[in-house]
Parts: C-alpha cells; sequence; structure tokens
C-alpha cells in the first residue's frame, strides 16, 4: 500500500507543476499582449488594439482555465470549483465583449496559429 501513497504524492506534484507551468503561459501571454497594445496605441494611435488586447487577455484566461482543471483532479475544497466556476463566466464574458465590439469570437486553444507567435517568441518554435 506504500507504492500507492508514493503514487499519489507524484500524482499532485505533477499536476502541481503543471497547472503553474499552465498560469505561468497565461502571465506570459497577458503582459505579451499587453506590453504589445501599449507600444502600438502610442506608436500608431491605433484604436482597434483594444480587440487585440481583448483577444490576448481571453487566451491567457484560456490557459488559466487549463491549470484550473487540472487542478480540479486534485481538488481539495469548494473554494477551488468556484474559482473554475469564475474563470468560464468571466471566459464567457470577455468572449461576449469581443462580439459585442466587432471581434469574432474564437476558439483559441483548438487554433494551431495561435501557438506560432507565442513559440516563436519563446525561442521554442525553430
Amino acid at each position: 500500500m506504500e507504492w500507492i501513497e508514493n503514487f499519489e504524492q507524484y500524482f499532485n506534484a505533477s499536476i502541481n507543476m503543471i497547472t503553474h507551468v499552465l498560469e505561468l503561459l497565461g502571465v506570459v501571454v497577458v503582459l505579451w499582449g499587453a506590453i504589445r497594445a501599449f507600444v502600438i496605441y502610442f506608436v500608431k494611435h491605433d484604436e482597434g488594439i483594444r480587440l487585440s488586447l481583448a483577444r490576448s487577455m481571453a487566451l491567457g484566461l484560456e490557459f488559466k482555465l487549463g491549470g484550473e482543471i487540472l487542478r480540479t483532479v486534485v481538488v481539495r475544497d469548494w473554494n477551488e470549483i468556484l474559482t473554475v466556476g469564475a474563470i468560464i463566466i468571466l471566459r464567457g464574458a470577455l468572449n461576449f465583449l469581443i462580439a459585442l465590439f466587432g471581434g469574432e469570437k474564437h476558439a483559441f486553444l483548438q487554433d494551431p496559429s495561435c501557438f506560432r507567435t507565442i513559440l516563436v517568441a519563446s525561442d521554442i518554435w525553430k
């Protein structure tokens, strides 16, 4: 029975590590989008950059949502489940606002073209 306890410890540790990596990727995407929007707004004075910023925020939330869904595998209390629900509602509201202001709904994690920019910027894509 000791091997089951060891497996559970390794499983929980790996889920926590993967969750942190996904959340870090979400933060990087949001920061990159915010910096890009800031530079483009002040250099080109482009008003359409709001939509681009909203899209990067939605993509960052996709990574956060992925991490939170993985975290529910090792959920310990209801607060974590409520956090997942809040992120889903926030993501839906953000997609609604993007569509309301002239953008199109976009399933970021299903579109490979969204990942090329991230991977090229991080030097993973060669």
